[in-house]
């Protein structure tokens, strides 16, 4: 079978939940590209037309039922995510690989020894 899809999925295995005004679904997200995603949920459950997929710290896309058989399940994304929304909730390591640039960038600029006590302060702060 050839594949006809114009964007590359990106493979995962990522829980996530399903949700629209009257349901509140766990699922685990099985594939996903910028114009949808393919999800599994933990229950039998008939989606309705219009869901929102909630993604950590990348906000919530609005989507589209495509199809549904049984537990798997296509959604089509009413806005296609855009390359850094989508690099952010596949690699869940992309917020370390920010905050280890910047102590980079912070040291360059004014000396190691400096940039390790203002980032001690920063996660001082946080607490």
């Amino acid at each position: 079978m050839q594949e006809q899809r114009a964007l590359r999925r990106h493979h995962l295995d990522k829980r996530s939940t399903v949700m629209s005004h009257r349901l509140y679904a766990n699922c685990q997200v099985r594939n996903i590209s910028p114009t949808g995603a393919c999800i599994e949920l933990d229950s039998r459950a008939v989606l309705p037309a219009s869901v929102r997929l909630p993604m950590p710290n990348c906000g919530t896309a609005s989507a589209k039922l495509v199809w549904q058989r049984g537990k798997l399940a296509g959604v089509m994304f009413n806005e296609p995510l855009n390359g850094e929304v989508l690099t952010q909730y596949i690699d869940v390591r992309a917020p370390i690989r920010q905050e280890r640039q910047v102590a980079r960038d912070l040291a360059s600029t004014i000396g190691k020894p400096a940039a390790r006590a203002h980032l001690r302060l920063i996660d001082c702060s946080a607490d």
